[in-house]
């Protein structure tokens, strides 16, 4: 006994042998024999696996664009039905998105379904009650599916978003709120703010032209000027832009063209005022014209050149030097080139030289600044 406590890799005590210090039953077999790898667990403790309750307490309530209501358990095999999207439903369940396609989906418990439905049904009888009233509010412009009839209407009151257009008189602000879905707009009786470039204005330009101007937004679109910083003129901000001068008046019987003297005493008044200021803007009107007849040299003739040829101001449009610009010359008949180079080597091949010096020509001018207009080219040409 005691030889094969040993070899199993036990002790057993010296009085009962079959039994080692711990309490266990030890086999009295050898290791060798196939019994010897059997231990009586007649007396270890059983543990009962206890079986998962796999119940599910809750389900999902669908409500359709039309206002109806579904509940489900499987909602992959709901969405796939009807053409959803499972993933984007679970995000309208959890509340992360409002809803898809029309579609609202909610996560309730089972014993709540009941309840929950017809609560919902409440709010839907309830808001199709607000929206009848609201349609027949004559304050009222907007419904859930958007603005019904003018968005003019809606122009500067807070909360539409949308810019101010010119406010007749009589018309106050009314309380934009939104409930359930529609929006609903109250008079209040406060008086409703206008849009600041809503109005008659009088515009002078750089080049001294003045403007009845009864849409400010467009004559700025056609003259490439920022709106307010013209108001912020008239409005006595700034004293100027850019050369152009503007003063609010009232409106005129229908939008005019240059004018040729000021229309209104008070806009005479301002431009006394701001007599000391016209001398400095014509110079840097002029300066400005300057510039941007040097800029735009497009088909102007070049008196370097022989009657007839162009230079045209391109701008590259790719590659490492994109957005530079670069000059063309263009000859009579159209052919173009790329260097003062390429029209000499022309010329040497299609002009003799003693009817034309194209390269003297050209030197010579350069050098010159004022130079008479008919005697600028030979006979020849």
């Amino acid at each position: 006994c005691g030889q094969v406590g040993i070899m199993c890799g036990i002790f057993p005590c010296s009085v009962c042998a079959g039994v080692d210090l711990n309490g266990y039953f030890v086999n009295k077999a050898p290791p060798s024999s196939p019994e010897a790898s059997v231990i009586d667990t007649a007396e270890r403790p059983v543990f009962e696996k206890k079986e998962k309750k796999n119940e599910n307490t809750t389900t999902f309530v669908l409500e359709d664009p039309e206002g109806n209501f579904e509940t489900t358990d499987k909602l992959i095999q709901f969405c796939h039905e009807h053409g959803l999207i499972p993933s984007m439903m679970y995000k309208v369940s959890v509340g992360k998105q409002r809803h898809h396609h029309g579609w609202k989906c909610w996560k309730v418990s089972k014993t709540e379904v009941a309840t929950f439905v017809e609560s919902k049904k409440r709010v839907v009888t309830e808001m199709k009650k607000a929206k009848a009233t609201a349609e027949s509010c004559p304050n009222t412009r907007a419904t859930p599916s958007g603005m019904s009839s003018n968005p003019s209407f809606f122009a500067g009151w807070p909360g539409t978003g949308l810019r101010g257009l010119p406010v007749t008189a009589g018309m106050s602000a009314p309380m934009v709120s939104s409930a359930m879905g529609f929006v609903g707009l109250q008079d209040f009786g406060s008086h409703l703010r206008p849009s600041p470039t809503a109005g008659y204005f009088i515009v002078r330009t750089p080049a001294g032209q003045v403007y009845g101007v009864h849409n400010l937004e467009k004559f700025c679109r056609d003259h490439c000027v920022p709106p307010m910083m013209l108001v912020r003129v008239a409005e006595g901000l700034d004293s100027d832009y850019l050369g152009y001068q503007c003063w609010r008046s009232t409106p005129q019987p229908a939008p005019t063209q240059p004018l040729n003297t000021m229309p209104t005493a008070n806009s005479t008044e301002k431009e006394e005022s701001s007599g000391k200021q016209e001398d400095s803007t014509e110079s840097e009107s002029k300066k400005s014209e300057e510039e941007d007849n040097k800029k735009k040299r497009n088909f102007e003739p070049d008196f370097q050149l022989p009657l007839g040829w162009k230079i045209v101001v391109k701008m590259r449009k790719s590659g490492k030097s994109a957005g530079t610009r670069y000059s063309v010359y263009i000859s009579p008949d159209g052919k173009v080139f790329r260097s003062r180079h390429d029209v000499l080597e022309y010329h040497k091949n299609s002009i003799e030289g003693t009817d034309f010096d194209i390269a003297g020509r050209m030197r010579a001018l350069r050098q010159m600044q004022d130079f008479p207009a008919g005697d600028m080219f030979g006979s020849g040409v």
